[in-house]
């Protein structure tokens, strides 16, 4: 999973001190995703800093986490 940012400052508050913060947020993540998909996951994170994303709305959708979850059950479908 990718967390975008819009400065560098912002990734490292993000990822805090010794990456106390995104540890901190990765395991909360983790929790809740395997409680809704019942199952055990590794949830790998990774901090990217994509300048004026928000001004972007084509990168405001594409980093939307409801169309990326549109996109994932289309896939299942296909399946």
């Amino acid at each position: 999973m990718t967390l975008t940012v819009e400065r560098s400052s912002q990734k490292k508050i993000l990822i805090g001190r010794k990456g106390d913060m995104l540890k901190k947020i990765g395991t909360q993540a983790r929790i809740e995703l395997e409680d809704i998909l019942n199952s055990k996951i590794y949830l790998g994170l990774f901090v990217k800093v994509a300048e004026n994303w928000r001004e972007n709305p084509m990168a405001v959708r594409e980093l939307d986490w409801h169309t990326q979850m549109e996109s994932l059950s289309e896939n299942e479908g296909d399946k």
